[in-house]
């Protein structure tokens, strides 16, 4: 029988808080694949799966080697790889998300924001540059050269949850909006949700913002384990977000198509009046998408048999009778 590595447990850090990373990751890509799924195949939620699969593989890959090797030092320049597309596909797709209703709704703060997320993108690139400099040219001794390449990282990553938040925040404001000109129960539920939303919101940037100034005391957490937690817990947080706010315009949805049947109904309107409503149905099999617009009584039996609806101006949004996929 195989000896043991240790004769004794010994507590590691470094595993735990890896084992947390990856566990964390690991359910992002589950929701991912379970959201692709179930709300219309979009590419919006492969994006976020690759995204968790990246942080993954740069955290499998950067403990791999120490860099005391050509092949070690190259070894880091891959996670680098894998850690840039993290960092620039996270912003990049929070922003991809908000600008098709952004522009509508708030285009100047949108085209702020989408100028806030550029600088965050090519700093991103130039620091993760940097660090490729570093591993393959000093090779294990390469922070110690460039000292100031951690604190530039640190710099960007507090600076990318800011422009997060407020890509986030710029969301919330137009969710607001739509729930402001609701009924009075759709009102009551969207300031439900809009609270449970808040508090992930302020404990997501609070954490990364945490971690990189735990980071500074190079002794406390020399290998930089708490920002990679906190960049998971983040990326968990963002799915929460999504399937929040998918139930909130699940809700508008709902109530949207909800009023204008009802008022006709109410108002002694039989299948003559009916074609009047202004609704477009889509069915989708599998996918794909085949567009009617509805007329008369058939019109408005489809969209009570089928749930489902589109609402070109939020962008692409699709609902069912279980699901929203805003993408």
């Amino acid at each position: 029988m195989a000896e043991a590595s240790e004769p004794v447990f010994k507590f590691s850090a470094i595993s735990f808080g890896l084992g947390i990373c990856v566990a964390i990751d690991v359910s992002t890509l589950t929701t991912a694949v379970t959201l692709y799924r179930r709300a219309g195949r979009s590419i919006y939620y492969v994006l976020l799966g690759i995204i968790a699969v990246a942080h993954i593989l740069d955290l499998a890959i950067g403990f791999a080697g120490d860099a005391h090797t050509k092949d070690s030092a190259l070894l880091q320049a891959l996670a680098l790889l894998f850690a840039w597309v993290g960092g620039c596909g996270f912003v990049g797709l929070n922003m991809a998300r908000f600008h098709s209703v952004g522009m509508i709704q708030m285009p100047t703060l949108t085209k702020a924001l989408l100028a806030l997320t550029g600088i965050s993108m090519l700093l991103c690139t130039a620091n993760n540059a940097m660090f490729a400099y570093t591993f393959i040219a000093h090779g294990a001794n390469g922070e110690q050269q460039l000292p100031l390449v951690d604190v530039l990282f640190s710099a960007w990553s507090v600076y990318d949850s800011l422009v997060n938040l407020g890509i986030s925040l710029g969301f919330i404001a137009v969710l607001r909006s739509i729930g402001g000109k609701s009924g009075h129960e759709l009102r009551k539920n969207f300031h439900e949700l809009l609270g449970s939303v808040r508090w992930v919101l302020g404990l997501e940037c609070a954490l990364v913002i945490a971690a990189n100034a735990i980071v500074q005391a190079a002794d406390f957490d020399p290998q930089w384990i708490s920002v990679y937690i906190a960049e998971s817990v983040r990326l968990r947080f963002f799915c929460y977000f999504l399937l929040t706010l998918s139930r909130m315009l699940k809700k508008k949805v709902k109530a949207s198509y909800a009023a204008p049947i009802a008022s006709h109904v109410h108002a002694g309107g039989g299948p003559s009046h009916l074609h009047d409503v202004p609704l477009s149905v889509i069915h989708i099999h599998g996918g794909a998408g085949e567009k009617q617009q509805p007329s008369g009584l058939r019109g408005t039996t489809a969209v009570a048999a089928t749930g489902t609806t589109n609402l070109s101006s939020m962008g692409e949004l699709h609902t069912s009778s279980d699901h929203v996929g805003v993408f």
